[in-house]
């Protein structure tokens, strides 16, 4: 007997697929044609678990359409978890070289992310859990190394049981994510470039807001990275770049780490998958983390932080939240267009700090200036 989250995962489908495919239509084709710009004659795969299946069939479909060759392979949770709760593991996180050859010979992909019960994947033991995914880093360099260009498409986060566990609405979600991926890229790759100028001449930075925030960083000679969702060509800042989230546009700043003094207030959540991290404060001297509180679950913070290494304690990066028509609430508020996230530690975006931990919070309605330059004024990005 199907469980209560397949039969509601069922139910919710089967609305979806009475309005397809027109309510997908002109989404992927902004992901076809203006994000990843493909070309006739190019390979496209589609990766997609079947919670977001309708979604995937129609990328394929405008795919084809231009000309490009696009084939579907897709995941299901049903057999996913049949595998990784058998107490069998020699299975799991392979990848055979036909698989592999299918990623080298691809010139585009398109991954639509699961299992869409995120709650019962957290349940396997943490050995299985590494073990679905012990093929990632592999996979990536192997991606880079050969130039491919992807996106991960975020409409696939927003389960019933993801949603669950961010007390969200999952439809409303959806929807969000959805509408927030028909938006003009190159215009707001302009906007980032011109940003990340303004970044690179800037000496001194200040991040103030109502509630207390008051935090003077400073630059440093790192030019900063800019995912915009545009990829005509593949991003070579690491090996995950070239995969960018869609919606998901954001400028990457790293500060001068050996440089923070005062306190910044996150009025965002922090979103763990035990709960919520609320009203979490930091305060910075001579450039470290010297003190951390929150209004509700800071031992979410507190317990990793103290268990890690390192330069722990140091900016790693800035993230200024550059995708219009996102909304606050959901899995990324970092991206909203005028959010503010700092982030502790070593964040691969260029950062020197000798860590394997990390930790990013966020801040909306803030305003950020740049030596005299207002960037951002009450969580409102200004035109550079």
């Amino acid at each position: 007997m199907a469980s209560l989250t397949e039969q509601k995962q069922a139910n919710e489908r089967s609305q979806i697929e009475t309005n397809a495919p027109a309510r997908y239509e002109k989404y992927a084709r902004r992901i076809v044609n203006d994000a990843l710009k493909l070309k006739p004659g190019e390979n496209l795969t589609i990766e997609a678990w079947e919670h977001d299946l309708d979604f995937a069939k129609e990328i394929k479909l405008q795919a084809r359409k231009i000309g490009a060759n696009a084939l579907l392979f897709v995941e299901d949770d049903k057999n996913f978890f049949r595998l990784a709760e058998s107490g069998s593991e020699k299975s799991l996180g392979k990848v055979g070289k036909h698989e592999w050859a299918l990623l080298e010979n691809s010139d585009a992909y398109i991954f639509f992310p699961g299992p869409s019960d995120y709650q019962r994947h957290l349940k396997l033991d943490s050995k299985k859990r590494q073990l679905t995914q012990a093929y990632n880093s592999e996979w990536y360099q192997r991606a880079s190394k050969n130039g491919v260009r992807g996106a991960r498409i975020r409409t696939a986060y927003a389960t019933p049981s993801r949603a669950d566990m961010y007390s969200v609405d999952p439809n409303e979600w959806y929807q969000n994510a959805l509408e927030a991926i028909d938006i003009d890229y190159e215009k707001v790759e302009k906007k980032a470039q011109k940003l990340a100028y303004l970044f690179k001449k800037a000496h001194n930075i200040r991040l103030k807001a109502a509630n207390g925030t008051n935090l003077q960083m400073e630059t440093s000679r790192v030019l900063p990275h800019v995912y915009s969702g545009l990829l005509p060509r593949p991003l070579r800042y690491s090996i995950y770049a070239g995969i960018a989230n869609l919606p998901g546009s954001e400028l990457d700043v790293v500060p001068n780490p050996t440089f923070a003094e005062g306190k910044v207030v996150f009025n965002r959540p922090v979103l763990q998958n035990t709960g919520k991290i609320e009203g979490l404060k930091w305060a910075f001297k001579n450039g470290k983390l010297t003190d951390s509180s929150a209004k509700k679950n800071h031992d979410m913070f507190a317990t990793g932080y103290r268990k890690a290494k390192g330069d722990k304690d140091r900016l790693g990066v800035i993230v200024i939240g550059l995708t219009p028509k996102l909304a606050y609430g959901f899995n990324y508020d970092m991206n909203v267009e005028g959010a503010v996230t700092l982030g502790i530690g070593s964040l691969g975006e260029g950062d020197k700090n000798k860590t394997d931990y990390s930790f990013l919070a966020t801040l909306s309605n803030a305003t950020l200036e740049l030596d005299d330059t207002k960037v951002i004024v009450s969580g409102r990005l200004q035109s550079p």
